[in-house]
């Protein structure tokens, strides 16, 4: 079990934001330890002051699985991922610690570089683990707390309006298949196309009701997730494209008839994960939903 730290953060209608964040966070991970929620001017522009908290909880997800679900809980929560970096937000759910795992590349920096720098995560992480040592600087968190606490700037208590009780219970079943990952011959150039271009497919299925295989544990009380990756799979290699945009519509058509409740919402994500795009670091992806 490896303990990891998010850093939640929205300046948009934080009750309801943060709090159906919470609710996701805590259906897909189970306990989840938050610290106080904090208010705290937005910097850099002009916009209304932010809601931060950080979240703790334990899992056997590997790192790449913990990154697709906060990213996939970021789409459902409204992110815009077009914004600027430097704007006002539904959510933001930043991944601040996967255990002591050091990492520094193009695509991923842990521990965050604002577990050292940013009061509104630097607090937080203080209450929820005072004498735990930063991996990097070799510090604890009440240490890095009591540097930066003279200097930091306004910092309220914010009482946020969630219950983990009563989220839990308007939650409505989901299956998801997270970072499926394929070779297709994608791009807009004819150059770029004939090469084979990682992508990465994300499927959720969100059921009006509970699935009948939540007590028969037959497979034909629910959708089989096997065969809408073997059909994903099959349509990916059967042909080229020049757009994730048609990639990801053609999916959902291969994979909508699947659908066979009323009210069954299907949520596809294409992720071209090494776009050709100089400083581009976190891929490009696009989203369609539909609804039967």
């Amino acid at each position: 079990m490896t303990d990891v730290f998010v850093g939640i953060g929205s300046n948009v209608d934080p009750d309801a934001h943060i709090g159906s964040a919470l609710t996701d966070l805590r259906e897909r991970f189970g306990a989840i330890e938050l610290s106080t929620a904090y208010r705290n001017p937005a910097v850099g522009f002009e916009g209304d002051d932010f809601v931060n908290l950080v979240v703790r909880f334990r899992t056997v997800m590997q790192l790449s699985e913990v990154l697709g679900v906060l990213h996939e809980i970021e789409i459902r929560r409204g992110k815009d991922l077009a914004a600027p970096r430097l704007a006002s937000k539904t959510i933001d759910l930043d991944l601040l610690l996967f255990g002591n795992l050091v990492i520094e590349n193009d695509h991923l920096v842990l521990p965050r570089p604002e577990t050292t720098t940013a009061e509104h995560y630097v607090r937080p992480l203080s209450e929820l683990e005072p004498d735990r040592l930063h991996p990097v600087t070799g510090g604890t968190f009440a240490e890095l707390w009591s540097q930066l606490e003279d200097d930091a700037g306004p910092l309220t208590r914010y009482p946020l309006a969630w219950s983990p009780v009563s989220a839990r219970t308007t939650v409505r079943p989901e299956l998801r298949v997270d970072d499926l990952r394929l070779a297709v011959h994608l791009g807009v150039p004819d150059s770029e196309r004939e090469n084979l271009q990682e992508v990465s497919i994300s499927i959720a299925v969100t059921f009006p009701n509970v699935p009948d295989a939540c007590s028969t544990d037959e497979i034909d009380g629910t959708i089989d997730y096997g065969v809408m990756c073997r059909r994903v799979t099959a349509l990916v290699g059967s042909r080229a494209f020049r757009t994730i945009e048609h990639l990801a519509g053609s999916c959902l058509d291969e994979l909508s008839e699947m659908l066979t409740e009323s009210g069954s919402e299907l949520t596809l994500e294409v992720r071209k994960c090494h776009p050709p795009i100089p400083d581009l670091h976190g891929g490009t992806a696009f989203i369609m939903r539909t609804r039967r």
